[in-house]
């Protein structure tokens, strides 16, 4: 029997879990029944939804992150040095002892601590530093193997830099799903490769076999057009900025609706929590009324992620701004994918996504008017597709899935589902 500590963001969004759910399959895959996984994550109730298919035992807690919360919101350096300790004794901390017990428990039981990506280890999320911090000593403290994939690091702090150095150097395995910030890493890790993200060792396809009915397969059967964009912490003076770039989108669709009188278009949230349909529904209000009416709207947190793949993938056109949206539209190298870059932050995650496929559709905020989008669609600059990017992509999952198992000292005894298509 394995046991294994999924530590994941969890939130109430599809990449979170689409990366949360890959693994899961993968592990149902390596070991059948024989293992337990505890997920430590945010969203108890979202994510305990989604995990009663498996045919293994899971617990959900968001334990870990609530014991960080209560110390990362005061301002008392020495509680939160208290904090990176765990210890069960000479502790000052006696409200919290039944969290110090329960996480010593779960850490002492442990086989492998894997901590998923993707993008939440940079200075907007400075909280996620704390609570890898912890977990990573907790699995050191009981002898746990730990396994860090699917990371974006970025952008970085100085100071975040020196807090992560004794972190990272602890792990036993990092892979980047980027390499555009590897030299952070490079600093104080040497046990680190660059791959792709997790989502790509395709175990979300489970759920385009047949297997189980598609949620989404009503939508998914029209010829439709996918949207997906968002405001996520953006820094004040770019508000203005991506005001005029949502008209310039709702021209876009318009236009695109017009020229094309059989397709819908499809307002997608990833996320209830991150305004995605509160921008949506912002174009929606320009559209004409005839455009309008062949509008839906679509919250994906309500589906597998699967589902919503299979939604992404067979449209005509994607535009977002969100990361897994573009994996999964570029995935088949035959979608045309607009993605949008709204900071530093998602300047990473989305140039390097579309780099990996060779995509032609990736913007940086102030690029955006609808001419050049217009531009871009009729002279059909989508891809620079090759036999030789394909085959890169495909090493590169190779390499993730092997050197897994290397770490976790097994062979491999199942394949891939095929990527090449």
């Amino acid at each position: 029997m394995k046991k294994i500590i999924l530590l994941c963001p969890g939130n109430l969004n599809v990449g979170d879990n689409a990366i949360l759910f890959t693994w899961l399959e993968f592990f149902e895959k390596t070991y059948g029944r024989n293992c337990e996984i505890t997920i430590l994550g945010t969203e108890v109730s979202y994510i305990s939804q989604f995990v009663r298919k498996f045919s293994y035992k899971i617990f959900v807690s968001d334990m870990l992150h609530r014991y960080v919360w209560k110390f990362y919101n005061t301002e008392i350096r020495e509680e939160a040095l208290a904090l990176q300790s765990l210890s069960l004794e000479n502790t000052d901390v006696s409200l919290y002892e039944p969290a110090i017990f329960f996480l010593n428990q779960i850490f002492a039981e442990a086989d492998l601590l894997h901590m998923v990506g993707g993008g939440i280890i940079n200075n907007k999320w400075k909280d996620c530093h704390w609570i890898w911090g912890v977990a990573v000593k907790l699995a050191k403290k009981y002898s746990a193997k730990i396994v860090a994939t699917g990371q974006t690091i970025g952008p970085l702090d100085i100071e975040d830099e020196e807090f992560l150095k004794e972190i990272y150097e602890n792990v036993d395995y990092t892979d980047l799903r980027d390499s555009s910030y590897i030299q952070y890493l490079k600093k104080y890790s040497s046990k680190l490769t660059v791959t792709v993200d997790d989502v790509l060792i395709g175990a979300l396809q489970k759920s385009e076999n047949g297997q189980r009915e598609v949620l989404l397969k009503t939508y998914i059967s029209r010829p439709h057009v996918n949207m997906c964009v968002q405001q996520w912490n953006m820094p004040e003076d770019k508000q203005e900025l991506y005001k005029k770039v949502r008209k310039e989108i709702a021209k876009f669709v318009e236009w695109y609706g017009e020229s094309n009188k059989n397709i819908e278009i499809n307002f997608l949230e990833f996320s209830p929590t991150d305004g995605d349909m509160i921008y949506a529904r912002e174009i929606y209000d320009m559209l004409s009324d005839q455009i309008k009416r062949r509008v839906n709207f679509i919250s994906c947190a309500n589906f597998y992620p699967g589902d919503v793949k299979c939604l992404i993938n067979s449209a005509l056109l994607n535009i977002g701004t969100r990361f897994h949206m573009a994996l999964f539209s570029m995935e088949k190298f035959n979608v045309p994918t607009i993605s949008i870059a709204l900071d530093d932050y998602y300047e990473i995650k989305l140039g390097n996504i579309h780099s990996l496929f060779g995509s032609m559709g990736y913007f940086k905020l102030d690029e955006i008017t609808f001419e050049i989008l217009k531009d871009w669609i009729n002279k059909h600059r989508y891809y620079k597709e090759n036999f030789e990017t394909k085959m890169r992509i495909k090493e590169l999952i190779d390499q993730k899935v092997n050197t897994y198992f290397a770490v976790l000292g097994k062979k491999r005894n199942f394949k891939l589902i095929k990527f090449l298509r």
